[in-house]
C-alpha cells in the first residue's frame, strides 16, 4: 500500500515532511489535480484551516492501491482535527517523525481513480512579532510534494484587512485574500505573509508566537 507524505509549512517554515515511501524514483505514481487551503483567523489570532485535495492515482499496479495519506500540519499546537468528506474512514494526528494528520480512506483507489477528500483542523502559534514589537506576522508556506506535480494551489485567508500582504493580491468584498498558483513542479513551494497592528486588530500574545 502506497503512503505519502504531504509538505505544509507554517510561519516561517514549520516543519519538514518528506514523502514516507517511495515506489520508483523519476516515475510519478500520483498527481494533485486540486490543492485547497481556506484560512479563517480567529479574534484570538488562532486559526480554523480547511484542507481539501484532489488527489490522481497514475500507477497502482507496482505501487499497490491509495489507501491513506500523512498530511503535514505547521506545528503541534493543534486540535479539532475533523473529517469534512465521508470518503474517509479515520483520521488522526500523527507524531512519527514530525507532526502530521493521517487520513485513511474508505476505499482503496487504482490506476485512473481521482479521490477528493477534505478535514480541518485549529491551528495555534502560527504568527511572529517584529523587531519593534508594532506588527504580528503570519507567514505561511502552505505546501509541496517532491514527487509530484500540483496542477492547482489555491489559498484563501479570511479575517480582517491587513496592514501589508505579500505576494501582493487584492483584499475581496467578502473579506478574504486569495493566491492562486498553477501547475506547481515536484518540490515547488510558495510562501504567502499577512503583516497586522500588534494591538487593536486580533489578540496576539507574545506567549503563543511561533515556534
Amino acid at each position: 500500500k502506497k503512503l505519502f507524505g504531504l509538505l505544509l509549512a507554517g510561519v516561517l517554515v514549520l516543519g519538514l515532511l518528506l514523502p514516507c515511501l517511495n515506489v520508483q524514483a523519476g516515475e510519478p505514481t500520483d498527481k494533485i489535480l486540486s490543492y485547497d487551503i481556506k484560512i479563517t483567523t480567529r479574534e484570538d489570532a488562532s486559526l480554523d484551516m480547511v484542507y481539501t485535495i484532489k488527489w490522481k492515482v497514475l500507477e497502482s499496479e507496482k505501487a499497490g492501491p491509495l489507501t491513506w495519506v500523512k498530511i503535514g500540519i505547521p506545528n503541534k499546537h493543534v486540535d479539532e482535527i475533523t473529517a469534512l468528506s465521508d470518503n474517509i474512514d479515520e483520521i488522526g494526528r500523527n507524531t512519527v517523525g514530525g507532526q502530521y494528520v493521517s487520513v485513511r480512506f474508505e476505499d482503496e483507489y487504482e490506476e485512473g481513480d481521482i479521490v477528493e477528500f477534505s478535514f480541518s483542523i485549529h491551528q495555534d502559534y502560527m504568527y511572529k512579532q517584529s523587531r519593534n514589537g508594532e506588527e504580528a506576522i503570519f507567514e505561511f508556506t502552505p505546501g509541496w510534494f517532491d514527487e509530484m506535480d500540483i496542477n492547482l494551489l489555491t489559498i484563501w485567508w479570511y479575517g480582517e484587512e491587513a496592514a501589508e500582504v505579500s505576494p501582493e493580491t487584492e483584499y475581496l468584498a467578502f473579506g478574504a485574500y486569495v493566491w492562486m498558483y498553477n501547475m506547481l513542479d515536484p518540490g515547488e513551494k510558495v510562501t504567502v505573509s499577512l503583516t497586522y497592528p500588534w494591538e487593536g486588530v486580533y489578540g496576539f500574545d507574545e506567549e503563543r508566537l511561533e515556534n
